[in-house]
């Protein structure tokens, strides 16, 4: 407003004056944002620990759910495949590994899970997407901007107004294909444990993009022939 003066900042009370005549004690509490999980399920500190590999990962409380922070990098699945970006494993070490629905499935550790749909609206919501198509709000699938909720989820890195407010740090692994790595540092796509139809098999997924400031909801294969390999971020069971 204008013809305000007064400092108010972080949470609590502040005190702010109009015109020097008037003025109002206001009490607000700032989200907080990009705090590490609290520990459980080999959570310690704010890092969870794989003990099957004894790989580290950041991890982040995003409202009631906690997230990793990084793409799993767990390669000793039973079932199913997964691979580094053009089978290089530096790729690997950045953007963690790429995987079909099947060992997507059988790879997170102890105490986690791939995240379902649900899962990710749920997050989606509490960064500020609205919900369904009711009320006038974006698109069930394809980009839902609302939010600019892929602003926040990307990594700064990605540039393009991102500012990882979240502190979910999406970084841009790309996908593979019958194949063929494709997309690397030019765009980000994660499944959800969502089965959409047996046949194919096709399971949702979610995807951000350097010029999008949303986050893409829509279907692809999972499994079966000509499926693809996306990105995995796991979710502790509550």
């Amino acid at each position: 407003f204008s013809h305000w003066s007064g400092d108010c900042g972080g949470s609590g009370s502040c005190s702010v004056t109009m015109n020097a005549n008037k003025s109002v004690t206001a009490h607000f509490e700032a989200a907080v944002m990009d705090e590490p999980c609290g520990n459980g399920a080999g959570v310690s500190g704010g890092i969870l620990t794989d003990s099957r590999d004894n790989q580290t990962y950041d991890t982040v409380q995003i409202g009631d759910q906690c997230w990793m922070a990084e793409n799993l990098n767990y390669a000793e699945h039973s079932v199913g495949e997964s691979f580094c970006y053009d089978n290089n494993s530096s790729n690997c070490n950045q953007y963690g590994r790429l995987y079909d629905g099947a060992a997507a499935n059988d790879s997170c550790p102890s105490g986690w899970q791939v995240p379902d749909d649900a899962q990710w609206r749920e997050m989606e919501v509490y960064l500020g997407m609205c919900e369904g198509i009711s009320n006038n709000c974006d698109q069930d699938t394809g980009w839902r901007n609302s939010g600019e909720v892929g602003h926040q989820i990307r990594s700064t890195s990605w540039g393009s107004g991102s500012t990882n407010i979240s502190g979910f740090s999406a970084l841009p692994g790309g996908f593979s294909h019958s194949g063929d790595f494709e997309a690397i540092g030019d765009g980000a796509w994660f499944w959800t444990s969502t089965v959409t139809s047996s046949v194919g098999p096709t399971c949702y997924y979610r995807a951000l993009h350097p010029t999008n400031s949303g986050v893409g909801r829509s279907t692809n294969r999972c499994g079966g022939t000509f499926k693809y390999e996306y990105s995995v971020r796991c979710i502790r069971v509550d």
